[in-house]
Order: structure tokens, then C-alpha cells, then sequence
């Protein structure tokens, strides 16, 4: 039953996806594709399991990406599971991710998110995972209400393969989706008044007329991640974990004033991310 909802939850987040992109009329949005960037992770995380029942984790994380791995990042996690049965769990985590990219301020958000998790075991030696969160992201510093949005509501659906190929020795492989509902809502208009328009490098306003930025509405699959990694059990209750992952994003960039009358430039971002990752897993 559980794999039958995964499945017509893709399609139907996919169907609106594809419904949902937007088409301008007389412009085509540029498409900006800088290559493979790299990355690193390194991340610490505890669990205490107090009755059969409940569980608890708390973590945290540093990241650096990019062209000498000048964007850096660190977050804070703090979790619960509630396992109902042997195959089915209820989550909910806060994350604190503090933003340092270099040459900016440092920035932050809170991300908030709440889902549940099915198991299933296929013998004994594997078993499929399936996660589906609803979760919500908050920017704390000062925005450009015509570029972005503050608050982002998203869902992330994961299905996670996982192979015990030994005492020691744990082997996974995961594909997630993200699908945002807070997309930038960018409309052609082709009459007497505009909102905004854009400029050429004099800024001075070129073009038939411009966009109107109806909101931020869209929904939208912006990323789309896959992970193979290994755990090795140290001893009882302490792994390390080793995991690549590739990350493929899509994000429409907007630059433009703060009287949103003017676009300076929009583009499709799409980022592709090769990101190794060591963690160290403590559960008591």
C-alpha cells in the first residue's frame, strides 16, 4: 500500500511540476550551467532511544563547496522518531544552517520538518526505506522581496535501498526529489504599463516591456539528489558513515531593485553538485 502512495505521489508532484513551469511568451529565459562543482561534508550525530517507542538524535554539520571551496555552512539538528509499528514511523526535526560565503555577511535560517518513514524487508539482507517530509525554511536576514521569498515550502520524498553486507559493513544507495511551492511566479506583459523591465549595461530600460512578478507560487521539482555510501561499525553503538553525493538544482535568479521595477537579470540557475561526506554516528 505504501508503495503504491510513493509512487502516485511522484507522478502527481511531477504532472503539477511540469504544469507549473513557466513559459514566457516572447522571452526565453537564459540558462546559466557553470559545470560540476565540488564539495565536502563532515558531520557528528548522537541518538538515545528512551522506550521501544520513542527516539532522539541531535547533530551537526560543516559543508564547503564550490571553486576552493569558498561557500561554507554549519548546522545544528535536533530530532524525533516515533516508531507506531516495526514498519512505520512519524518524524519531526529543527535544522539551524548558518551561511558563510565568502566576501558576504554571515547569513542564517530555520528549517522545520515534519514526515514519516516506512521499512520494508525485502529478506535478510535488504531493506527499502521510503521518507516523505513536508518542511519549511525561514531566512533571517534582510531580503530583496522582488528576488526571493523569506519563508520556502517544500516536500522531499526519498526511497533508500540498503544492504547489510556483513557484521561490520553496511552498504546504501538513495534517490530524494525536492519539489518547492514557493517558486518566483514571472509573467510576460505586453501592454502600456510594466512592472518591471529590464536594462542593458547603461540601465537604461531595453526591451518590448518586462515582467510582472505575480508572487511566489510556482511549484516546481528544483532538486533532484543521489547518494551511494558505506557505514562501517566501529563497535557496539558507534559507526562512521562515507557517502557521495550528487546533487542537480534549479533555481530562477532574479536581480532586480528594490521598487521592483526593474529586472537587471534573470537567469535559470542549475548547479551540479558532487559532494563527499564523512560522518561519525554515536547511538547510547
Amino acid at each position: 500500500m505504501m508503495k503504491k502512495l510513493f509512487c502516485t505521489l511522484l507522478i502527481v508532484l511531477g504532472a503539477v511540476s511540469a504544469k507549473g513551469q513557466p513559459v514566457p511568451a516572447h522571452h526565453d529565459i537564459p540558462k546559466n550551467d557553470p559545470g560540476l562543482k565540488y564539495g565536502i561534508q563532515f558531520t557528528a550525530e548522537a541518538r538515545k532511544k528512551v522506550n521501544p517507542f520513542w527516539e532522539f538524535h541531535a547533530g551537526g554539520e560543516f559543508r564547503m563547496r564550490g571553486d576552493f571551496l569558498y561557500d561554507k555552512q554549519i548546522r545544528g539538528n535536533l530530532g524525533v522518531e516515533y516508531k507506531h509499528t516495526k514498519k512505520f514511523s512519524l518524524l519531526a526535526d529543527y535544522t539551524y544552517c548558518g551561511i558563510m560565503n565568502n566576501g558576504d555577511d554571515y547569513k542564517s535560517r530555520h528549517r522545520l520538518e515534519a514526515g514519516a518513514k516506512e521499512t520494508f524487508k525485502l529478506n535478510r539482507k535488504f531493506k527499502l526505506i521510503f521518507t516523505e517530509k513536508l518542511g519549511a525554511s525561514y531566512k533571517t536576514w534582510d531580503i530583496n522581496k522582488y528576488q526571493t521569498t523569506r519563508l520556502d515550502i517544500f516536500i522531499k520524498l526519498r526511497a533508500r535501498l540498503q544492504w547489510n553486507l556483513s557484521k561490520k559493513f553496511d552498504l546504501f544507495t538513495y534517490l530524494e526529489l525536492k519539489t518547492t511551492f514557493r517558486e518566483p511566479n514571472l509573467t510576460n506583459l505586453y501592454y502600456d504599463q510594466y512592472i518591471m523591465q529590464f536594462t542593458d549595461a547603461s540601465g537604461s530600460p531595453v526591451g518590448d516591456k518586462g515582467w510582472f512578478l505575480e508572487g511566489f507560487d510556482k511549484i516546481r521539482i528544483n532538486r533532484l539528489r543521489n547518494a551511494i555510501g558505506a557505514d562501517y561499525k566501529l563497535a557496539k553503538g558507534h559507526k562512521l558513515r562515507l557517502t557521495i553525493l550528487y546533487d542537480y538544482e534549479t533555481e530562477l535568479d532574479i536581480d532586480a531593485n528594490k521598487q521592483g521595477t526593474v529586472i537587471k537579470s534573470l537567469v535559470y540557475d542549475r548547479r551540479n553538485l558532487l559532494y563527499g561526506r564523512l560522518g561519525y554516528f554515536f547511538s547510547f
